[in-house]
């Protein structure tokens, strides 16, 4: 689903820490705001709770432009209502002093559609959240380690730079979308916050096996199709096939109907693409996500032409039928052809807004408190507090 920047609806928080309070967006970018103290603690000693455990709920619409049952292209997309649920849990006895195990499921439920289920593992350094190479993380299935180092997913650093751009590890085509503020509207103000509205596009990319093997139990998509199978798809690129074997049919001996009827039967590969565009407004001091403004998210299919050569070189002999020379002409512009799977439009609503700058509030306050009066960590612990409340925690 998708770098995803995405929707969230009421959120519900089963445990709230200073510095753990999970704000999470959907798509290509999934953010947890974790606030910091500033400048009044090292920021060596910061570092991201193990304590997270949060659910939340995200609402939007999926456009279905395939039949979820055969995966042949309708001739208008079926629009349905879709609702996600998302459980953010730390694993505190698999977590240690420098990192922090996340378990994040997603379940998918849209109308007339069975259920989907993803889950996936993120194993984060607690000094800044970037992911780090472990074995134990993985996308969609246990068996499918991923390494996602060198990127963000689940949060961001403190203190958004609007001049900085961010790496966001995207699990759908297992690369990093890079976010930043956007060219037109860098910086804004909501409701007396602060905030960068953090923009992400992407062109379409292959997606990975796992996520096809995901989004399957959602919308089938077939690893191939026969070139008859393509009929909706080659109709719209300009050839018809019923009318080309009704006029080539009479000039073709058996053995070249024969080889016409194979032809057709002729399996084409089908590579799976995913493309995204969004933007967020991101409370500058806390890194906190509080308004998804826009997203965008389209899957499309994308069929290896070069599967339809034979095809082609069957008919050349013929180029001098009209229906022949049409023919050639559209498998030709078929190169570039893609055939739209799904898409994903939606918002954040203004209740969840409304909490999330809640929330961010009641956190600078916080910050803000502990910025005056605890220069060092808070007294009788050492290096850190076992308060839920503490940058240790």
């Amino acid at each position: 689903m998708a770098t995803h920047v995405e929707t969230v609806g009421r959120v519900r928080s089963r445990r709230r820490t200073l510095v753990g309070s999970v704000l999470v967006a959907l798509g290509a970018i999934l953010l947890v705001g974790a606030p910091i103290w500033r400048f009044a603690v090292a920021p060596e000693l910061i570092k991201f709770p193990t304590d997270v455990d949060q659910s939340l709920t995200y609402e939007g619409t999926l456009r279905l432009f395939v039949d979820p049952a055969t995966a042949t292209p309708l001739a208008e997309p079926t629009e349905l209502t879709m609702t996600v649920e998302r459980d953010v849990v730390a694993d505190s006895d698999a977590s240690g002093a420098n990192t922090v195990v996340i378990d994040e499921t997603i379940t998918i439920e849209a109308e007339g559609l069975a259920p989907l289920e993803q889950r996936f593992r993120y194993v984060m350094d607690r000094s800044d959240a970037e992911n780090v190479a472990d074995d134990r993380a993985f996308a969609y299935d246990e068996a499918n380690v991923i390494d996602r180092s060198g990127t963000w997913r689940l949060a961001l650093p403190q203190d958004v730079d609007a001049d900085e751009t961010y790496p966001i590890y995207k699990n759908e085509t297992a690369d990093a979308v890079l976010a930043q503020a956007a060219a037109d509207d860098p910086t804004g103000e909501l409701d007396g916050l602060d905030v960068i509205n953090l923009a992400a596009t992407t062109e379409p990319t292959q997606v990975t096996d796992a996520y096809v093997a995901s989004i399957s139990t959602l919308v089938p998509l077939p690893d191939t199709l026969t070139v008859d199978g393509l009929r909706p798809v080659l109709a719209q690129a300009g050839l018809d096939l019923d009318a080309l074997v009704a006029e080539l049919g009479p000039a073709l001996g058996e053995a070249e109907l024969g080889a016409l009827t194979a032809a057709l039967d002729a399996e084409v590969a089908i590579t799976y693409l995913d493309g995204v565009t969004s933007t967020d407004a991101v409370e500058q001091r806390t890194g906190a996500v509080v308004d998804v403004q826009t997203v965008q998210e389209m899957l499309v299919a994308q069929p290896d032409v070069t599967a339809l050569a034979g095809f082609a070189e069957l008919l050349q002999p013929f180029a001098d039928v009209p229906a022949v020379a049409d023919a050639m002409a559209a498998v030709a512009g078929l190169e570039a052809t893609t055939i739209p799977v799904f898409e994903l439009d939606y918002a954040q609503t203004p209740a969840s807004t409304e909490d999330l700058v809640a929330e961010v509030k009641d956190q600078l306050s916080a910050i803000d408190w502990w910025s005056v009066r605890s220069p060092s960590p808070p007294p009788g612990s050492g290096s850190c507090s076992s308060s839920p409340a503490s940058p240790c925690s």
